[in-house]
C-alpha cells in the first residue's frame, strides 16, 4: 500500500496492565518500536508529532508484510490479551491492513 499512515495509542493489555513500551510515543522517540522494510522494499520515512507516529510509505512493496512496525513482547500461555490501537490512513488507492502476530524464539 502506498500512502500516509498515522498510528497512536497502542496497547496490549493483560491483567497486569499494558505490556507494550512507548505505545503512546510519549518518550518522543520511536524506540523500542522497530520500523523496517524487508527485501527490495523501499525504506519507510517516519516522524513523530504530538504522540502520533506518522509513517510515509511512498512506494508499494510486492507483499504488504514486508513493511513492518514491530515490538517484541513476552506473553504467557493460557492468558487473554487485548490489543488496541488507533490508525488513520490516507491512501492513494484502496488497500488492506494486515495485522500479524508472530511467535519468535525465546529471548533467553
Amino acid at each position: 500500500m502506498v500512502g500516509l499512515f498515522l498510528v497512536g495509542a497502542l496497547s496490549l493489555t493483560a491483567q497486569e496492565g499494558n505490556l507494550l513500551e512507548n505505545g503512546d510515543f510519549g518518550t518522543k522517540t520511536v524506540a523500542p518500536w522497530k520500523i523496517f522494510a524487508v527485501k527490495k522494499v523501499p525504506a519507510t520515512a517516519h516522524a513523530l508529532k504530538e504522540g502520533v507516529l506518522i509513517i510515509d510509505a511512498k512506494e508499494a512493496g510486492d507483499k504488504e508484510w514486508k513493511r513492518q512496525l514491530a515490538q517484541d513482547v513476552a506473553i504467557e500461555s493460557n492468558t487473554k490479551y487485548v490489543l488496541t490501537f488507533k490508525l488513520k490512513a490516507a491512501l492513494e488507492a484502496p488497500g488492506n491492513l494486515r495485522l500479524l502476530l508472530t511467535r519468535t524464539k525465546d529471548p533467553s
